[in-house]
């Protein structure tokens, strides 16, 4: 669809006037206007302002200008003066966190701000150029000059626009790459925890492996049994301090191996404490085949009455003793209550059960192949 040539220049005329909104007042914005109005390519309208909105005051809060017509306005008028001037360079520094605060709401604009001088001084130019006006008009208002200013006011402002948004994307680009880099960060972290904590759990997988070896290799070539139960228990006994240890075979229905502590000092005491334990924890490991721990056999619900009294003070564990499926028997370690038995500690004796099981298999199967 064309258009008729009178038409096209109208279009052309308009998109070189420039829309001017004032927001002065007085007999300085009736001279002003006056010089304006002398150019046909320069339309000027004040601006109507709500009752509570108060100049110059206003100016410092980003609300105004989002009020202003940005759409329809190429450049705002603006009156100053020397006093208001110095209130705003006095919030530029005290907010030292964001520079020229004054200017930095209009700069989020396509407006041009010219700031009209109310008085001819050089001192009151030079605080309006460091608030960053992108115009200054001080008296006399010459007419030929106006469009000059006001064209270069708004080239300022579409180049200030410009590196305003380019700031903001630079931001926004800046706040991504640092966002990424925290992210990566915290999973470079992570990871290396994770390295950390494989290569530490690595360490005592192995640590475990040379000890159960250890233990292992110490029990091979034992032919008397009674000896190489007591070796294991000594062993078994350095690795919890403070604890005693039985040993009882279901073939022979009786605790074959007892290293105690120094409070049992004579035989009686320990075959009490041996029958107690047969009678208690070690009946219900064998029956039940799972691990027991007891934090204070005084006053566990699953020891018969009679025996809590002869057992009070003792924390105790108990473990089943396999070879492929088969229970061969059990393990019982015991110390004072004051420092229970713990469920780390019951881990720590685990290992030790296979390796000690294949021991005692081999000797029974020795000692029945000598008794043949």
């Amino acid at each position: 669809m064309g258009f008729r040539k009178g038409e096209k220049l109208r279009r052309i005329e308009d998109s070189n006037r420039i829309n001017i909104l004032s927001l002065m007042g007085g007999d300085i914005e009736d001279r002003l206007r006056r010089q304006i109005e002398m150019d046909n390519n320069l339309c000027y309208r004040k601006a109507g302002l709500p009752a509570d909105c108060s100049l110059p005051e206003a100016i410092i809060d980003g609300s105004f200008w989002s009020m202003l017509p940005a759409e329809d306005v190429d450049v705002v008028l603006l009156a100053v003066t020397g006093p208001d001037m110095q209130q705003w360079n006095r919030a530029v520094e005290e907010n030292t966190s964001g520079r020229n605060l004054t200017g930095q709401f209009w700069k989020e604009t396509s407006i041009a701000v010219v700031a009209v001088l109310l008085e001819d001084s050089v001192h009151d130019a030079v605080q309006a150029a460091k608030l960053d006006f992108d115009g200054i008009i001080a008296q006399p208002f010459l007419a030929q000059q106006l469009p000059g200013i006001f064209q270069q006011a708004i080239e300022r402002s579409r180049g200030r626009h410009c590196i305003t948004s380019r700031y903001r994307r630079m931001r926004h680009l800046f706040q991504k790459v640092n966002r990424n880099r925290r992210q990566l960060r915290n999973k470079m972290d992570l990871l290396c925890r994770d390295l950390v904590r494989s290569n530490a759990n690595l360490t005592n997988t192995l640590h475990d492996f040379r000890r159960i070896y250890n233990f292992q290799s110490d029990l091979t070539g034992e032919f008397d049994l009674c000896y190489m139960l007591h070796k294991a228990l000594r062993q078994i006994k350095e690795q919890i301090p403070e604890s005693s240890a039985v040993v009882y075979l279901c073939s022979t229905d009786k605790i074959e191996a007892h290293i105690s502590g120094p409070w049992y000092d004579n035989r009686r005491d320990l075959n009490e404490i041996e029958t107690l334990l047969k009678e208690t924890v070690i009946s219900e490991v064998i029956t039940s085949g799972r691990l027991i721990l007891i934090g204070d056999a005084g006053v566990c619900e699953k020891i018969l009455p009679k025996h809590r009294k002869e057992l009070a003070g003792l924390s105790l564990m108990a473990l089943p003793l396999f070879l492929d499926n088969e229970l061969l028997g059990g393990l019982v370690v015991y110390r004072n209550w004051s420092s229970p038995l713990t469920v780390s500690e019951s881990n720590f004796v685990k290992p030790y059960l296979p390796p000690l099981a294949r021991a005692i298999e081999a000797i029974q199967k020795l000692n029945s192949l000598i008794v043949r």
